[in-house]
């Protein structure tokens, strides 16, 4: 077993995003089917040569894109092109950019590749002050990106940096979409959930509220700045 993973990792590794995540997979059933002392020698086997860090981060793009294993560099598009790093910093965008889907009879989630296309393919202003698509950003830049697209802020001297004027229609659709959201449940529901499924959606609420409270002084930002 331990050559035979070598050997598939060796054949793997080159550049292309299929293959990135073909290297994780063997990552990972290696860290499955060998001892820990075993897996951390394979990973120095020169067919291999790997970090403990680095392979730790092909498993985490393996579980975020092994879907797209089963399919084309045609039909992930834009994706084929992005590299590992880049790839791990797309996997950390909120929770509308995942889907589920069924894989070996377990619903799993995953990055949505079409809705990570079509973020790939939005304008973002650049540090030289320039827009250009997010899949031209340098990995630092992308980083800055998806913290916003998470509703995160960055301060600088004071001032909210990253607003667009595109994040005046996000908050409205967000406050719309989770006013619809509330006023369909059904308390008495709410009240027999377990212990464990309470405390769970509170945390979820107030992760929502915390988002809302950000997007709402962005807003504000923007209707003071544009004209």
């Amino acid at each position: 077993m331990y050559d035979k993973l070598a050997k598939d990792y060796c054949h793997y590794k080159r550049t292309g995003m299929l293959n990135i995540i073909k290297c994780g997979l063997v990552v990972y059933h290696a860290k499955q089917e060998l001892e820990k002392d075993e897996w951390l020698k394979w990973l120095q086997d020169s067919r291999v040569s790997e970090s403990e860090r680095t392979a730790q981060r092909l498993m985490q793009i393996f579980t975020n894109y092994r879907h797209l294993l089963e399919g084309s560099e045609e039909k992930i598009g834009l994706l084929t092109k992005i590299g590992a790093m880049k790839l791990i910093e797309l996997g950390k965008l909120p929770d509308r950019f995942k889907k589920q889907v069924k894989l070996d009879g377990k619903l799993i989630d995953v990055v949505d590749e079409e809705k990570l296309s079509q973020f790939l393919m939005k304008l973002h202003k650049g540090k030289d002050g320039q827009y250009k698509p997010m899949k031209d950003l340098s990995l630092q830049e992308l980083k800055r990106a998806v913290k916003e697209e998470g509703g995160e802020v960055f301060q600088e001297r004071g001032e909210v940096k990253g607003v667009e004027k595109s994040d005046i229609l996000t908050f409205l659709d967000s406050v719309s979409k989770f006013k619809k959201y509330v006023e369909g449940i059904d308390p008495p529901l709410l009240f027999s959930l377990p212990d464990t499924e309470k405390d769970n959606l509170k945390q979820e609420l107030v992760k929502i509220d915390q988002i809302l409270q950000i997007l709402d002084k962005k807003v504000t930002l923007l209707l003071g700045g544009l004209e």
